[in-house]
Formats: C-alpha cells, structure tokens, sequence
C-alpha cells in the first residue's frame, strides 16, 4: 500500500458515482416489483373472507390496490358482514424501504468491482490505508510505505494470540485488531474469498469510519422521520387525510421503522464513547495521577492559608 494511493484514494472517478446510482436504482426497482407481487400473495393468504383486487384503470408500473375488508357486528352475528373499502398504492408505500434495500444492494456490489468502477471498495481500501498510516504514525514515528506494509503483513499473519499482544503493542483494543485482520484478508482475497469474506471488511469500515463520520447525519435523518410522520398523523386526526386512503400514513411509518431500524444497526457497529485505545492499567495509572495532583494542590492551598494566619 503506497502512500501516492492513499492520496488518490481521496478522490472518486464519476464512473463510480454513476455506477453506484445506476445499481441503487437497479436493485431498488428489482426489490420493488418483487415486493408488490409478495405482498398480493401474502395479503390474500392473511386476510382471509377479504376482497384484493388491483384498479384496472392503473398502470402497471404504479398499481392502485381496491381491498375490501368484512366487519363483522359483535352485537349481531348473524347480520350479514358489511364491507369497508380501501384504496392503497403500494408503490408509495414501499418507496422508503425499497431505496434502503438499493443502497444496500449497491454498496455491497461495489465492493466486489475492481478498484476503478468500485465505488465502496475504495472507500475501504481508503480506510484500511488510513488505520495502518495513523498506527505507523502514532507508535512508530513514521509512514513510509515499506513500514506500512511491515505492519500489515504482521497483521495479516498474526493468530489470535498474537493478534492480542499487537493490541498493546499499538495500543488499541483486540476487536480493532480482528476487524483489521479480517479486512486486509478482505483485500488480499480473489474475488470468490472476498465474497464471503465481505460481512466483515463492511463491519471494519462501518465502525472505524461510517459511524464516526456520518453518527450526526444518521440522528438527523432520525428526527426528519419523526416530524413527517408526526405531520401526517396530525392531517390524518384533521380529516385531511381520507381514512380510505391511508398509503401516505402507512408509508411514513415504514420510512420511521426503515430509519429506526438500520439507526440500530448503525448504533451496534459504533465505537464505544470510551477510548477504545487505552488500556485497563493505562486508566488505572491515571486515575492514581489524578487523584494525587489533586490531593497535592489541596495540600497547597492549606499551607497558604496556614502562612497567612501566621502572618
């Protein structure tokens, strides 16, 4: 790993962005059609006695779904059930989760591209080039690329056990050595290993970059989600919303469900709000230091005072 390609890893062709969006629009497309026959086979096998039935005046890339439920009286069983009519247009519905399965989708595509067309794969490359540059920085003094690749190779050989003893040698914590372990295997990989070997160079690049750069982003998105479902709940209690047409509330709760869902996620591969980077003894001694500064200029203000009762 050179030092000249971890500076052009900072910069993206427009090949990759224009690959990446074209595979988000291409799975999300594939996912959306496979959602809607899902749920016409789903919803008459659940639903039972209930009338499913697609508007013929819709097209067919923007079907309007008519279903018709029966309720049944408590008071009168024998009375015949009468029929409650809703008009649901699926493609509304299922557009916030279908655009999160796209990206999904494209993400994990782009790392298995070659470098140049790879939209994610560089960006993993990026960080593992980064990690290995702020260790040879941090505990070494330099970062030329021959110590670089020392490091490196030392990781990627390195069993469990030694994996442990490179922790305090570097001063970070096991997991960071295994999730970095695993993703220069991830790059070293041919391309049938980086398959499966995927899961984790994603967790190595969620938890060292994605969720440091983007935890602000994430919360944000959080709070949007709220505020439109919290302003379409109040439209639906005004009535301006018909209660036969219930698609745009159903769709922002799967939008909240959708962010608060993969937010969980986001929060699991997180580092900790503690120092990853110390350890245990390493706290314990600073926590002595602490408190012994602290004792001591106690023990400075007292004699100040002494000396000027005397004085």
């Amino acid at each position: 790993m050179k030092k000249k390609s971890f500076i052009e890893l900072q910069q993206h062709n427009s090949i990759q962005y224009i690959l990446f969006v074209l595979l988000t629009l291409g799975v999300a497309l594939v996912s959306m059609v496979f959602l809607i026959r899902l749920s016409d086979i789903v919803f008459q096998f659940v639903f039972a006695g209930a009338t499913f039935t697609t508007n013929p005046s819709s097209s067919f890339f923007y079907p309007e779904w008519q279903i018709q439920l029966p309720i049944i009286n408590p008071a009168d069983i024998e009375e015949p059930p009468s029929l409650k009519v809703y008009f649901v247009e699926p493609v509304l519905i299922y557009l916030p989760f279908v655009f999160v399965v796209g990206f999904i989708g494209a993400s994990l595509i782009s790392m298995m591209l070659p470098m140049s067309i790879g939209l994610l794969r560089q960006k993993i490359h990026r960080v593992i080039v980064n990690t290995l540059d702020t260790i040879s920085i941090e505990k070494i003094g330099v970062h030329d690329d021959s110590t670089e690749n020392e490091i490196a190779e030392e990781i990627m050989e390195s069993d469990y056990r030694s994996l442990n003893d490179l922790a305090r040698k570097y001063g970070r914590t096991f997991d960071d050595m295994l999730l970095l372990h695993n993703a220069l295997l991830w790059y070293q990989a041919s391309f049938f290993q980086r398959i499966f070997r995927s899961f984790q160079a994603l967790r190595f690049y969620l938890k060292e970059h994605f969720s440091v750069k983007y935890s602000s982003t994430m919360l944000g998105l959080i709070y949007m989600g709220a505020a439109i479902l919290i302003i379409v709940i109040g439209l639906r209690g005004l009535q301006f919303i018909p209660a036969i047409r219930p698609t745009i509330i159903l769709s922002s709760l799967l939008l909240e469900f959708v962010l608060l869902f993969f937010y969980a996620i986001f929060l699991m591969f997180s580092k900790s709000e503690e120092d990853p980077a110390k350890n245990p003894e390493e706290t314990i001694v600073e926590l002595e230091t602490s408190e012994s500064l602290k004792r001591q200029k106690e023990i400075e203000v007292l004699y100040k005072a002494f000396s000027a009762k005397k004085k």
